[in-house]
């Protein structure tokens, strides 16, 4: 009997697992002129309101500058997020971070010019 309800806990595990995922891809592109940063991530789910991107993280030369909390992301596909960033210059760094509401993250590291 324990064997039989250990293999059922694994099996909901691995499902549970292979539901939940962190953003397949992660893009950013800064414009230096503007000062605008924008953000695109790809995270295909079937119900963009339950399974979503819930957090971006935003950090120049290793200082968190923005946080943003989201309640469900665009469409089932993915999302756009843009922010104004002032006191970026070139040379600065700027790492992205983006967070599923299930489990999992993705980073991206960008070395403005």
């Amino acid at each position: 009997m324990k064997k039989i309800y250990m293999a059922c806990l694994l099996t909901a595990a691995v499902v549970c697992a292979a539901s939940a995922h962190a953003p397949s891809e992660l893009k950013g592109s800064f414009n230096a002129e503007t000062r605008v940063l924008n953000v695109t991530f790809s995270h295909a789910v079937s119900d963009a309101n339950s399974h979503y991107i819930t957090e971006i993280k935003i950090f120049l030369n290793g200082k968190q500058i923005i946080e943003q909390k989201l309640l469900s992301q665009e469409n089932g596909e993915g999302g756009e997020l843009v922010y104004r960033i002032p006191d970026a210059e070139p040379g600065d760094k700027l790492r992205i971070n983006a967070r599923c509401n299930k489990i999992g993250a993705k980073t991206l590291n960008i070395t403005i010019e």
